[in-house]
């Protein structure tokens, strides 16, 4: 399977939460992994039918996040969001982010939404409306992967 892990701006955070960690495990099970980082990423545009089976997104609301997610889904292929951490799981509460985007209802609703626990899987059900069949408890992050 060609899974495509999406980090936005190539680099970053996202890369170390998410990317470098999953990327040999998948590699070790026999699957290729197309890091990319924006739709546009590939020469000649991003094209799903082309690159990857399956996509998994750190966000479900970033604008290069959603226009792949979009082209997946036309694509017949499924979208998986796996959160950072549990702050892009549950809402802010807080007057002061009211309208903060991790507030704002999500543009698409991902195939699949992995998070570390019960309580995370609570939380999108209750303030995301996202069904429990969506929702894989993947335990929290393992950080043996860096030999440590």
């Amino acid at each position: 399977m060609n899974i495509v892990v999406h980090v936005p701006n190539g680099a970053g955070f996202h890369r170390r939460s998410l990317y470098i960690w999953i990327e040999p495990i998948l590699t070790s099970r026999g699957h290729s992994v197309v890091e990319i980082a924006t739709p546009s990423d590939k020469v000649g545009g991003y094209n799903p039918e082309e690159w990857g089976d399956v996509l998994v997104t750190t966000t479900p609301w970033w604008d290069d996040a959603i226009t792949i997610a979009g082209r997946f889904r036309k694509a017949g292929k499924p979208w998986v969001y796996h959160p950072d951490g549990w702050d892009n799981v549950f809402p802010l509460q807080s007057a002061v982010f009211s309208g903060h985007h991790k507030n704002r209802p999500w543009p698409m609703v991902p195939d699949r939404v992995c998070v570390h626990g019960d309580h995370g899987k609570e939380a999108l059900i209750r303030y995301r409306g996202i069904s429990s069949e969506k929702v894989v408890v993947t335990g929290g992050p393992r950080f043996d992967v860096y030999d440590g």
